[in-house]
């Protein structure tokens, strides 16, 4: 991660928010939360993530 970070100005993911763990994770690291929405295919909370630089 330490590597896209030099490489890119912003990045970003999907996580389902039943996943507390990843969330955590990812938080640690500087992303915040930036939208949350249900995901049609799998029926569940999904959580965009976004780190800028």
């Amino acid at each position: 991660m330490t590597f896209l970070k030099l490489k890119h100005d912003k990045l970003q993911l999907s996580v389902y928010e039943k996943n507390g763990a990843a969330i955590s994770f990812y938080q640690n690291r500087g992303f915040k939360l930036v939208k949350k929405e249900i995901d049609q295919e799998a029926g569940a909370a999904d959580c965009l993530m976004e780190w800028d630089a």
